[in-house]
């Protein structure tokens, strides 16, 4: 929801570049060996373009995105294929829905599926020229080679699934694919490398809810570092997992709970490090300050302003309705809005704005809101109580 300006410094950058440099290339490809030759050129495009990858800006990762989907489309395939198969029309595969429909029982409907497997052989590799997926041409393979009624329709079954659910066998893929998890081990950067990127942004609330705090905490013995958010998930991105810019500092319940490995490309969300709502009126104050003005209870539920795609997205999956209208944070968010009402009415005459907005409020408009709590919210609540006095 906030975005967040700060870049790491060049030294930083450099010295995470070089950890993690030498933990993939002298130690993770050095222990994987394949002779296979989709693996060798993957791993020369990957000791060529790693700079970029683990360093570069958000965008310029998007870039690399979709020339690594062009290029090697089975990583995608493996590990985001509800995104691959997605937009499929299964109207092309009539003869495989039909197959799937027969029952195995009798000598019409086995003979039926295998008078089918022909057509169904025929539809699937049409619709493969255009996917190049690794997974159906092996499941065409598979359906050539099958003889029986039993296998042609398991074989079927398999491609519907494929298509439709984006359920894959990974298994069935290439094993320096299944290793990428390995080879881009989040898992592996030294947890004291992991508390320097915490650090170097210095964030105080998270740049999603604004509400809970981040940062490392340090008691006598040790140091417990804040979580960061794999804004492209690792998971479905197994390339990015160690891209700087990937990273998100941000509170463990809009981590854990709310985002996890949702992708943020479909549909588009809002980066903090290239988009926020800072530009953007996000809470209906008027509403607000209708329903205080006129004691509804009722309406005094808080709500969000339409504003931009990537941003109200961000608002639904870190569910920034219902988190502002619990209990404590609504009476918090309504006890700010009845101190101003009440500088209007009597403290204007004893001090000044700026007095009442720091040590009142607790707001300093030269403080950018991922450094105050709500800071979003009393950047338009001011707005909006300044029009209205104006």
């Amino acid at each position: 929801m906030i975005k967040v300006p700060t870049k790491f410094s060049p030294e930083f950058i450099e010295e995470y570049y070089n950890i993690v440099s030498d933990m993939v290339f002298l130690n993770k490809i050095n222990e994987y060996n394949d002779e296979t030759a989709e693996y060798r050129e993957f791993k020369y495009y990957l000791s060529q373009n790693f700079l970029k990858i683990i360093t570069a800006s958000f965008n310029e990762l998007l870039d690399v995105l979709t020339e690594v989907n062009n290029l090697y489309p089975i990583i995608s395939e493996c590990y985001n294929p509800q995104k691959f198969f997605k937009g499929t029309d299964l109207n092309e595969i009539s003869s495989i829905l039909e197959i799937m429909s027969i029952h195995l029982r009798g000598d019409a409907n086995l003979n039926r599926i295998c008078a089918l497997k022909s057509d169904a052989i025929n539809e699937i590799s049409i619709v493969n020229r255009r996917l190049q997926s690794h997974y159906v041409d092996f499941y065409i393979s598979e359906l050539n080679n099958s003889n029986d009624a039993h296998s042609i329709k398991s074989c079927c079954k398999k491609i519907y699934t494929t298509l439709n659910d984006g359920n894959i066998d990974l298994e069935v893929a290439p094993e320096w694919v299944r290793q990428l998890k390995n080879i881009m081990s989040y898992e592996s950067i030294p947890s004291e490398v992991l508390r320097k990127v915490g650090d170097e942004l210095a964030l105080d609330y998270c740049p999603m809810c604004n509400e809970s705090q981040v940062g490392n905490i340090t008691d006598e013995n040790r140091v417990y570092r804040q979580a960061l958010d794999h804004f492209l998930p690792k998971s479905k991105y197994p390339i990015f997992s160690l891209s700087i810019y990937n990273l998100i500092p941000c509170c463990n319940t809009c981590n854990s709970l709310f985002k996890r490995d949702k992708d943020t490309l479909s549909p588009p969300h809002a980066n903090p490090y290239i988009q926020g709502s800072d530009e953007h009126v996000i809470f209906d104050i008027e509403a607000l300050a209708l329903a205080m003005l006129y004691k509804k209870e009722s309406g005094s539920r808080v709500r969000f302003i339409a504003t931009n795609t990537n941003v109200d997205n961000n608002i639904k999956l870190f569910k920034l309705l219902g988190g502002y209208n619990k209990r404590e944070t609504k009476r918090q968010i309504l006890r700010i809005m009845s101190l101003f009402n009440s500088y209007y009415a009597k403290w204007n005459a004893t001090m000044t704005y700026e007095e009442f907005l720091v040590d009142i409020v607790d707001y300093d408009s030269s403080k950018l809101p991922y450094e105050i709590i709500y800071g979003k919210f009393k950047m338009d609540l001011l707005d909006f109580m300044e029009k209205v006095n104006r």
